[in-house]
């Protein structure tokens, strides 16, 4: 699980086992989480979860493994939202009254909970208005072949203040021989991805791209001082 209000690390995924960094919570949050009641953190996680997680003979364990990674992120590290990829396949994602109410579950109350395509959402509304979407925007290229490439969208801001919206996308960048990502691809997702953000904009998620990559499309010098880019 990725997380960082103003840096980036790598979107973890969970297979069988819990994310490292929710799991072992304490190499993660020996500084305070937030510097400030107006810092927004928010969670990237590519879950890899399927119908047979959901409904297969080791559904609890998936279960205890996702609660575990969830719990950790909004209870330990404060995330004030936490955006999911690879909630089953692309276009299809998970049964939604299953899923929603697993999630809903596991988080509690006051978080909008959304689940697109093969994306959720999930929000703390005690901290946070929704003053646009969660809603699927795309495609990312003009190749008819990779229509299905489309980020999940919404614009976040603070209760009772007058600052001015963030920008979210989450971002799931599939690479395989099923899906391959060729580099015109690469390349127009990034372009996408310019031309549509503004500049109070997080873009995150699994992205399938190094982060030299990143910073030389997006021509940032000094990636700790960015605010865009989580990967």
């Amino acid at each position: 699980m990725a997380s960082s209000s103003t840096g980036g690390m790598p979107a973890a995924s969970s297979v069988d086992k819990p994310a490292s960094s929710v799991d072992k919570p304490a190499r993660s949050v020996d500084k305070p989480a937030r510097d400030s009641p107006a810092d927004l953190l928010v969670c990237f996680y590519n879950i890899t979860w399927s119908e047979g997680k959901m409904f297969g003979p080791h559904h609890r364990r998936h279960e205890e493994v996702l609660s575990n990674d969830l719990q950790g992120a909004l209870r330990t590290l404060h995330a004030d939202a936490i955006f999911l990829s690879e909630c089953g396949e692309i276009d299809t994602g998970l049964a939604q009254r299953d899923w929603l109410g697993l999630l809903r579950r596991i988080c509690g109350d006051h978080f909008h909970i959304a689940h697109m395509s093969h994306y959720t959402s999930i929000v703390n509304t005690t901290r946070l208005n929704i003053d646009a979407g969660p809603e699927l925007k795309g495609p990312l290229t003009i190749l008819p072949q990779h229509a299905y490439r489309l980020c999940q969208y919404l614009q976040i801001s603070f209760k009772d203040s007058a600052a001015k919206p963030i920008e979210i996308f989450n971002l799931h960048c599939p690479a395989s021989k099923k899906r391959p990502f060729p580099a015109q691809v690469r390349t127009d997702v990034v372009n996408w991805l310019k031309r549509n953000s503004g500049d109070q904009a997080i873009i995150g998620g699994d992205l399938n791209m190094s982060d030299i990559s990143l910073n030389e499309f997006f021509g940032i010098s000094d990636p700790q001082s960015a605010y865009k880019l989580l990967f």
